[in-house]
């Protein structure tokens, strides 16, 4: 769980987790629950769903990365 509070609003937000094997494969689901208020959840709410794209897609980069060099290591 994440919190955080300034001038333009309040963020508080969970996220979960989970990998599980689906016809030999490894699916990745992800949940989350944001609240948002103030003048960030008025203005900024185009925006949000924007930027939690760019950081997921961050995320399963460096896990991608991550997973060659392991192969890359056996």
């Amino acid at each position: 769980m994440i919190k955080g509070k300034g001038k333009p609003g309040e963020v508080e937000a969970t996220a979960d987790m989970f990998i599980e094997e689906v016809r030999d494969v490894s699916q990745v689901t992800c949940v989350a629950d944001v609240e948002v208020t103030g003048i960030l959840a008025s203005v900024g709410q185009r925006v949000m769903g924007g930027v939690a794209k760019i950081i997921l897609g961050q995320f399963f980069k460096a896990v991608e990365k991550e997973m060659k060099k392991e192969i890359n290591q056996v």
